[in-house]
């Protein structure tokens, strides 16, 4: 004690004199290395030397005397440490005070004291974090241990701290603790902080790990029950909503650790679904609930927790033994009246938080969403939802009831999105269940019926729009009879939706997703039904879908092109097809095709000239990307990526089409096109050449040799397939060759009309000629012996001129009074024209 003089500096401890305080330390502990937990006449004296070894900030000369002493210092706060695992209480609580008041005391921001960060770095370095976890096991005695636990928490801020606990193993000495004797509750509420940050700032797979632990969980199982059961206090129902949050971060951390095992799972189901579905346990029914704060959060948490456990089979088997659909849907429901005990507002946060934990309930629980009527539910919720009786007015105050305030869009849209999700399954039993309900023709009432009042929504609006697409396609894909109740009425409308104004779509409000949604419910409702066809092709409904085709981003066409395919199976389409202008009147579906094809073409790198010219005859399809993609050996189940290539770009839609319309007498198509054309009619050939060549590549990449027979008959296809592709590559360069020829011919010959008459005259008396050999004859008899070809009608081409131009500013004309074809009553009229 003599030398603590000499390393103070008034009221600071020089950096300089650190290696005394090593020396000091280590005489302390060798004076008295085996202290028990009984005072000695040694222990004043290290309890003492303890406190005055830490009990002023750290000072420095120089800036370099951080760095020049860290070694030291590190050391002095290791001594200190180790002295937390001396079997004597009192230096353990010495010790543990005066490293709590030397990491939290207040420093001076002045440049000679070291900063705080400093000395974070030093508690860090020093394992300080570790050794008070290796304590804490270690110590029974209550006012030490609520010591321990708040120099713990104090370094529990720090993700580094939290990492170096985890490797002490800190859940498995701080779960244990929970349940200990703890009047004053300081214990649960420090354990519960330190696991809280653990929770946030630790590894998560380490973590996960250490918690995979049957003993850490049934403490907090314990713990929790307690609080439910017998808490009764405020504090009581605060600590019972921590360590329920607790659970639902190591549920979501990792949903698999034994909550089902220890039996913490199934009370907590019994616990939410009460007093919504009755029970006889008698601890379930020691639950009372009221209108507080802290209750509503508690019923919110156990929410959580459900959607948080439907990854878990096992759970999935508890909850349709607790009833979970059943306390859920107890929430689906008009809601113009309180319910107890519960306000307006509350039960309202209830009900839509309850929607969504069903969202992703009810898709792995069929059998109960069918015994619960859940479909009758929700279509009765939303009628009241679009029927505005009553006085109920949403109050928007939770996440899910956003934009609700005064009007009762949450639940609507909460109700939508659930019924999306559960026809998402493609289950017969529910699809059917919700057409003999008549859900079809709700939910088509439900969309507005003028294209006009499309633009006029915000997003939740659009959204819900979207969804109710998504759902009548979902219930007529694969069901004629579903797609007949569909009808007229729903193909007006859905029609309207193909008319948005294409400036919308980039707005980001969510009108792209909209258009999709329309396209697909076309594709789903409409097409394979001839009825909805017809009426479909009434509507203008594939005029519109061209439209929309030629001006729709690139993300939408596959899918528009795709819907386009699938009507043309209809052949009134094809004359549609057929009819169709593009927007200036002069693009028609063969241009329109063509274009895409080489838009297609750019984007993969396909090579080709400027004039679109196959370059590479052995790969007169592959892009880039799949000519320089290396051969991977792939299982049978997987698809190659020549398969791939036809589902993913447009390329097989336009050579369907085509087969479709024609690959000759295409209206509208200039020399490039033509020549596109080309390659397009023989695409299903190529393809077959590269599913060829492919198979050849995949065998040689394994050593593997054909048979002679099956390698020649590769071999003979590959050939014939490149030499039909030099065949195509020369017919190209031929046309664009005569093509190029005949616009010079063109251009000489309108040259020459325009510069010599003779020629002009030519011209005249050959196109007199072919217009005479373009009429119908019939052979007629002149005389008795002789016959000769009349033509059958004459047609002037001649047009007379009935017209008079007069240049003036105004003319005034005069008819005469003429009687009447139908009666004897006569009219008299006076016109006025104006002309310029």
């Amino acid at each position: 004690l003599a030398l603590l003089p000499k390393i103070h500096d008034g009221a600071v401890i020089s950096l300089r004199y650190t290696h005394i305080q090593i020396i000091l330390l280590s005489l302390i502990k060798q004076s008295c290395p085996n202290m028990n937990g009984n005072e000695t006449q040694d222990s004043p004296r290290a309890e003492k030397a303890i406190e005055a070894s830490l009990n002023k900030p750290f000072a420095k000369k120089r800036y370099s005397d951080e760095l020049t002493y860290k070694n030291n210092v590190i050391d002095t706060i290791t001594e200190i440490g180790k002295s937390l695992l001396q079997q004597n209480a009192i230096v353990r609580r010495q010790a543990c005070k005066t490293l709590m008041r030397f990491v939290t005391s207040r420093r001076e921001d002045q440049d000679w004291i070291t900063s705080k960060d400093y000395i974070t770095f030093i508690i860090r370095e020093a394992g300080m974090s570790a050794t008070a976890i290796t304590a804490l096991s270690i110590t029974n005695e209550y006012d030490i241990r609520c010591d321990l636990l708040e120099l713990i928490l104090y370094l529990s801020y720090s993700a580094e701290n939290c990492q170096e606990m985890l490797s002490a193993k800190a859940p498995s000495h701080i779960f244990p603790i929970l349940n200990v004797d703890d009047p004053s509750q300081r214990i649960v509420f420090k354990s519960t902080e330190i696991i809280w940050n653990l929770l946030e700032f630790g590894s998560i797979d380490e973590l996960a790990e250490q918690l995979n632990c049957i003993t850490c969980i049934s403490e907090l199982k314990v713990a929790l029950l307690k609080l439910i059961q017998s808490g009764n206090s405020n504090a009581d129902r605060q600590l019972r909503n921590d360590l329920m949050i607790i659970v639902n971060l190591i549920a979501s951390r990792n949903p698999f650790v034994p909550f089902v095992e220890t039996g913490l799972a199934e009370k907590l189901m019994l616990y939410t679904t009460y007093p919504e579905v009755p029970s006889r346990n008698m601890e379930i029914r020691k639950l009372k609930l009221t209108s507080r704060d802290e209750d509503f959060e508690f019923k919110k948490l156990m929410f959580v927790f459900i959607s948080l456990m439907n990854v878990d089979l096992t759970a999935l088997s508890l909850m349709k033994k607790t009833h979970i659909m059943l306390g859920l849907l107890s929430f689906v429901r008009a809601n113009d009246k309180a319910v107890e005990p519960w306000s307006s507002a509350q039960f309202e946060e209830l009900q839509l938080l309850a929607m969504s934990v069903l969202t992703s309930l009810a898709p792995q629980l069929t059998d109960d969403y069918m015994v619960c009527q859940t479909n009758a539910r929700l279509l009765l919720l939303l009628e009241w939802c679009t029927n505005f009786d009553g006085e109920f007015k949403g109050h928007g105050n939770s996440f899910h009831g956003k934009c609700s305030r005064g009007n009762r869009k949450a639940q609507m849209r909460s109700s939508l999105r659930l019924l999306l999700h559960v026809c998402s399954t493609k289950s017969d039993i529910i699809l059917n269940d919700l057409c003999d309900q008549g859900a079809i023709n709700q939910l088509i009432e439900m969309l507005p019926q003028s294209e006009y009042n499309i633009s006029e929504y915000d997003v939740i609006d659009i959204e819900m729009q979207s969804n109710i697409l998504l759902i009548l396609s979902q219930i007529c894909e694969n069901h004629s009879h579903h797609k007949e109740l569909f009808g007229q009425f729903g193909v007006q409308t859905v029609v309207k939706y193909l008319k948005l104004d294409p400036r919308q779509l980039s707005e980001g409000l969510g009108h792209l997703r909209l258009l999709t949604s329309a396209i697909d419910n076309i594709w789903c409702c409409v097409v394979g039904c001839s009825l909805t066809e017809d009426f479909f092709l009434q509507e203008d409904g594939l005029f519109l879908l061209l439209d929309l085709l030629e001006i729709c981003p690139n993300s939408s066409r596959n899918i528009v092109l795709g819907t386009v395919l699938e009507l043309c199976d209809n052949k009134k389409a094809v004359s549609h097809l057929m009819t169709w202008r593009g927007s200036d009147n002069k693009v028609t579906i063969g241009s329109l095709l063509v274009k895409l094809w080489r838009q297609e073409e750019i984007s993969m790198g396909v090579q080709r000239d400027e004039n679109g010219i196959i370059l590479d005859v052995k790969n007169p399809l592959a892009g880039e990307e799949q000519i320089n993609r290396e051969i991977l050996p792939l299982p049978s189940s997987s698809i190659t990526p020549v398969i791939a290539d036809v589902f993913e770009n447009m390329r097989a839609k336009i050579y369907r089409l085509f087969c479709k319309i024609g690959f000759n007498e295409i209206s509208g198509l200039n020399i490039i096109d033509s020549i596109t054309v080309a390659v397009i009619e023989k695409y299903i050939d190529f393809k077959t050449g590269e599913v060829h060549r492919e198979i050849m590549n995949e065998l040689a990449q394994d050593d593997i040799r054909p048979i002679t027979p099956d390698r020649e008959c590769c071999e003979g296809i590959l050939r014939t397939l490149e030499n039909r592709a030099k065949g195509v590559s020369l017919a190209q360069l031929k046309q664009n060759h005569y093509y190029s020829e005949k616009q010079k011919s063109n251009f000489n010959d309108y040259v020459k009309r325009t510069s010599e008459m003779s020629y002009l005259t030519i011209a005249k008396d050959k196109q007199r000629r072919l217009i005479d050999e373009s009429r119908v004859y019939h052979l007629q008899t002149v005389g008795e012996d002789e016959a000769d070809f009349i033509p059958e009608k004459f047609h002037d081409t001649d047009i007379p001129l009935r017209t008079t131009t007069l240049y003036s500013k105004q003319v005034s004309v005069n008819t005469p009074i003429l009687p009447s074809v139908a009666s004897n009553d006569s009219r008299q009229t006076s016109d006025t024209a104006m002309s310029t």
